[in-house]
């Protein structure tokens, strides 16, 4: 017998651990005049660079 289990999704303003660490890690960069890239290519998740965006513009950062 097998059985299916899938996480619950996390609300849309909730950031992972992942998540809050990289927004420090950019603002330090940041902080020092040094410019930041964030590679999300192979994510194997789908708009993952939509959730990015609006992470770091929820933060102040600016991106292009």
């Amino acid at each position: 017998m097998s059985e299916v289990v899938s996480a619950v999704a996390f609300a849309e303003d909730n950031y992972t651990a992942k998540e809050r660490k990289l927004v420090e890690l950019v603002k330090t960069e940041l902080a020092e005049n040094r410019g930041t890239y964030i590679y999300c290519h192979f994510t194997s998740r789908y708009q993952q660079h939509k959730r990015l965006q609006k992470l770091l513009a929820d933060h102040g950062i600016w991106f292009v």
